[in-house]
């Protein structure tokens, strides 16, 4: 993308900077230009995924998702990260192992649990609702790790008409439609990077995997989209856009670009080494500055 125009603006400046950091990072973990090499430094791996920053604007991170526990997630092949009860949720000892290496124990670098609010949410929405005569297109999916293929299918979906509804699948739906430890971004997380793409309106959160008719009356949508990509049945072996097909509301969309999710993860496991090293040098750079800060409040304390 060649400037932020994908995205929003966000209403506290946070969505950004979140989704710029979580992509910035992953795209900066594959490229294979090694860091001797004279020159600007480019991914070779995956495509860019900078976004320009909003000008005379200065963000505060949102505390939330981790790219090094995503990562760690892939990794560890573990589904504990799926939203479920309370005694269910991440191991955090077995992530960290992943996220810190042994002979670099930064007390400042790992992971950290997804701690989601209604006023988090908030701040990536968008806050409108369709207007009269406009046409609501609706969508459904996992979206996880949000990247540049569904950025463009997306935009693809937002030129078939006004309102564009995303509806995301619960944790248990999208892993026994894509199976392994999917999704690799629970749904609170999948939540607040879809909300960030400036081609969606709103989001249904816990969306059923069948689109039914009362779910286009709610939401009186004109038109249902899905990708190019195969359709599951549902749990009782029918068609989940059925009943948009029997209403003639249903469209298939490429998207065009050849990103999945998957080439994702094969990136990052055939890198792990690569990661690793990454992290080491990460956390012996924040241990020697959390050190240089001690040691001159030390020094100021003596004076």
């Amino acid at each position: 993308m060649e400037d932020d125009k994908e995205f929003q603006q966000p209403r506290e400046c946070s969505k950004t900077q979140e989704i710029d950091d979580l992509y910035q990072s992953v795209a900066e973990l594959y490229s294979e230009t090694p860091e001797s090499s004279p020159g600007p430094q480019k991914s070779t791996s995956l495509p860019s995924w900078s976004f320009s920053p909003i000008p005379n604007t200065e963000c505060k991170r949102t505390a939330g998702v981790s790219t090094t526990d995503l990562v760690g997630r892939m990794l560890l092949v573990t589904k504990q990260h799926h939203e479920r009860d309370e005694e269910k949720l991440l191991d955090k000892e077995k992530v960290e192992d992943i996220g810190k290496c042994s002979t670099a124990k930064s007390p400042y670098t790992g992971v950290s649990q997804f701690l989601p609010t209604s006023n988090k949410i908030i701040q990536f929405a968008d806050g409108k609702s369709p207007n009269p005569g406009d046409k609501i297109v609706y969508v459904a999916g996992a979206f996880d790790l949000f990247h540049v293929g569904f950025v463009d299918f997306l935009e693809k979906v937002s030129k078939e008409g006004d309102f564009i509804i995303v509806g995301l699948h619960t944790d248990p739906v999208v892993n026994r439609y894509k199976g392994a430890n999917f999704p690799i971004m629970n749904l609170h997380e999948r939540v607040l990077s879809v909300l960030a793409c400036r081609y969606v309106n709103e989001v249904v959160i816990g969306a059923p995997y069948a689109v039914t008719s009362d779910l286009m009356d709610h939401f009186k949508v004109d038109l249902v989209c899905h990708g190019a990509t195969p359709v599951m049945d549902d749990v009782d072996g029918s068609d989940p856009f059925a009943e948009p097909k029997r209403r003639g509301k249903f469209k298939t969309i490429a998207s065009n670009n050849d990103m999945t999710t998957q080439k994702i993860i094969e990136r990052i496991i055939s890198h792990r080494l690569h990661y690793e090293a990454r992290n080491k040098k990460k956390e012996e750079k924040e241990l020697k500055i959390m050190q240089a800060h001690m040691e001159r409040i030390g020094k100021e304390n003596k004076s």
